[in-house]
Parts: structure tokens; sequence; C-alpha cells
């Protein structure tokens, strides 16, 4: 009676096969979605290899266009690559003024894509970015007599508040009047490009100065240089930290998978208890946040130490493209901020050497949004198609596996089991 026993367990758990047991207080079930699990992930790395060919190739039409305008004024395009290579990496000054450029895109970038998670459109980062820098500066000038460990965080986390509360005031009027964050964050941008110009020409005014700029911030306010007197900062470690959060804590909290749920699917959202309009406007503030700490390394980590007129130089709208470049993907934007910074380091010594205005950068940038716009929209189908033929197609098998079978009393061989 044991033999017997033995030998139904062994049919039913189908021993001598590869199937996974049916019956059983251990027993491991296999599930479509365990089966589907390879094929979801090779999907997704298909998805972000596609987006990333979709950028790479609007960034090399773009500088395509570029060098085509630089040919029709009449200079060389290889000797323009080489005055913009020169001037982004030809010495260590150079190199070091790259990095110091690409901290605050990198910053940027992430603010654009914490809010995009939420599906929410940060276009206000600018102004939240030079809202951010004249905190910090007002902090750092305001404050005396305080070590640097505790005047510089000071200084900083001013910055990030002063960023994120700029941020809430369009996140707001959206949540409270149905006002569109488009439009409310472009105009609060050029408020705050005013109200910066009145800074430096009042309350923060150096007044010896020969034009608007501000007193020179104390050295405890300052981030260090990394090596000797070149602009690079510690600041750095700022950057780093973000995309370590956005890119790898953020993913793998509650808070973010509400945050994705609530961009994916508000309505899906509300069904689960998630307040999606409060997700939101959280999602904006943080995005502000962090353009407030770009605006605070541009101060406390410049050339100068000191807050001037435009002092921002429209890194809240670069930043824009250097997160659409990467792929809204955070682990990809430091090469992106790389890339873009070297653009405006090099676009110096291009003017210098080739006699190419600087505007070509600024082309070649609005080249790249044209083309990545023009080029999204297609690449949205395709992966759209793709997933919805992979959601329609049945799971894949290996061909060396017999397909699996509902019924209890069915032995590895096919034939059924009188016995049970």
């Amino acid at each position: 009676m044991a033999a017997n026993d033995l030998d139904r367990s062994d049919r039913i758990s189908g021993a001598g096969g590869d199937e996974e047991p049916t019956r059983g207080p251990n027993a491991v079930r296999s599930t479509p979605d365990d089966r589907q699990r390879p094929y979801a992930s090779w999907s997704s790395l298909v998805l972000r290899a596609s987006s990333f060919g979709v950028s790479a190739a609007a960034v090399a039409a773009g500088f395509a266009v570029a060098l085509l305008l630089i040919a029709v004024n009449g200079a060389k395009p290889a000797d323009a690559l080489e005055a913009m290579v020169d001037g982004a990496i030809g010495s260590p000054s150079s190199v070091a003024g790259l990095v110091a450029k690409a901290i605050p895109l990198g910053l940027v970038a992430l603010g654009w894509m914490v809010a995009a998670q939420a599906s929410r459109v940060n276009i206000g980062l600018e102004g939240q970015m030079i809202a951010g820098g004249a905190a910090s500066a007002a902090v750092g000038l305001s404050l005396t007599g305080l070590p640097t460990w505790i005047h510089l965080p000071v200084a900083v986390l001013a910055g990030a508040i002063s960023g994120g509360l700029y941020a809430a005031i369009a996140a707001l009027l959206w949540q409270r009047r149905g006002v569109n964050e488009i439009f409310s964050a472009l105009m609060l941008n050029l408020i705050a490009i005013e109200a910066a110009a009145w800074l430096v020409r009042g309350p923060l005014s150096d007044g010896g100065a020969a034009f608007a700029r501000s007193a020179e911030l104390p050295p405890e306010s300052r981030w260090g240089r990394v090596v000797g007197a070149y602009v690079v900062s510690w600041d750095w470690v700022i950057l780093v930290l973000a995309v370590v959060a956005v890119g790898i804590v953020l993913p793998r909290t509650v808070g973010g998978f509400r945050l994705r749920l609530v961009g994916a699917n508000p309505e899906a959202a509300r069904f689960a208890g998630i307040d999606a309009q409060r997700v939101s406007v959280l999602a904006f503030v943080a995005s502000g946040s962090l353009a407030g700490l770009a605006g605070s390394s541009t101060i406390l980590a410049g050339e100068t130490y000191r807050m001037s007129d435009g002092f921002s130089a429209d890194y809240g709208y670069v930043g824009i493209v250097v997160a659409l470049v990467a792929g809204n993907a955070p682990l990809v934007v430091v090469p992106s901020a790389l890339f873009f910074a070297s653009l405006r380091q090099g676009g110096g010594l291009l003017e210098v050497r080739v006699g190419v205005q600087l505007s070509i950068v600024t082309v070649t940038t609005g080249l790249v949004i044209i083309l990545l716009a023009a080029a999204s929209r297609p690449a949205d189908r395709l992966r759209a198609r793709r997933l919805a033929n992979e959601a329609a197609s049945p799971p894949r098998r290996r061909a060396d596996k017999p397909a699996p079978d509902s019924s209890v009393g069915r032995s590895a061989t096919g034939a059924i089991d009188d016995t049970v």
C-alpha cells in the first residue's frame, strides 16, 4: 500500500519530468506571470535601448545640422570640432569648468524626472533654480560668526527649501484652482528673474561694483575646491546622492511606488486609496527642491562666489533637454549632463578660435529638442504596439519541456492515472 501511494505521489508531482509539483503543502506552482517575467525584463531592456537610440539619433542629427551651419558661415567643420574638444577637455581648467557646469544641469534634470514620474510638467525649473540660488546667497551673506559645518549646510538647505516653496505655488494653483501648471510656472520664471535683478541691485548689492552683483560670500558659506584653484567643488557629492536617491532608492520605496502609480494611472491610484493630487503636489515640490539645489551650487560653488544677473545661465531650461536625452533615466543623467556641459564649455573657444558665435550652441540645443519631440511620437507608438503584442501572445516555453497539464491524475507520460 505504501509503495502504491509513493508511486501515485511521484506521478502526481511529475517525477521523472520537468514539470513542477501540482499538489502538496510544499508544492511550488508555476504561474503565467512567473513564466512571462524573463520576457518582460527583455522587453524592458529593448524599450530602454530604443529610447536611448532615439536620443542619440536626435543629438547626432542636431550636431550635424550645427556643423552644416558652421560650414555655411565659411568656417571649417573640422576646425570647429577641434576647438570644441579643446575647449571642453583640452586642459585641466577646461575639464574643471566642464564638471562644474554639469552639476547644476544634472540636478535640474533629476528635478524634471521626479515631476515627470507623476505626469506633471515642471517647466518652472529656471525660476525655482533662481529662487534657490538667491536664498543661499542671502543666507550666506546674512549669517556671520558660524563655523563652516553649520553655515554651509544651512545655506544649502535654504536653497533647497526655497526652490521647493517656489514650486509649491504652481502646484497648489493647479490643485486648488485648476490652473495649468505649465502656464503658472512660466509666469513664475519671469517673476523670479525680475526679483533676482532687484536683489543684486538692492538688498544684496555690492555698492562698489561697476555692474549689478552681490557682495562676496564669506568663506564659511562656500563649497571647498577639490583641487587647488580649479572651479570643481565638493558640491558634486550632492549630484551623486541625488542620482542614487532618484534612480535607486526611490523606485524601491512605498513613496516611489505611489508616485509611479499616480503617473501611470491616477484612477487606479485613487481606487487603491492614494490621494493622487497630494502625491503630484509633493512630486512637484521635490522637483523644485532639486532645482533649488542647482541654484545653490551655482552660488556657493561658483567661480566668483557672488550672485549676479543671469547667474542661472538658462540651466533650468537646458536641464530639461538633459533629462529628455537621458530618456528620463536617472542613471544616465551624468553622461547626458557632461555632454551638454561640454557644448557650453567648448563654445567659448569656438568663438575665439574659429570665429563662430556662441549662439550656435543654443541652436544645437534647440534642434535636439525639436528632433526629440518629433521622434518621440512614433517611438511611443512602437512601444505601445510591442507591449500590446506581448500581452496578447501566450508565454513562450522551452521546446524540451512538456506543456503543463492541470489534470491532477495525469502521469508524467501523459497517461491518466486510474488509481487516483
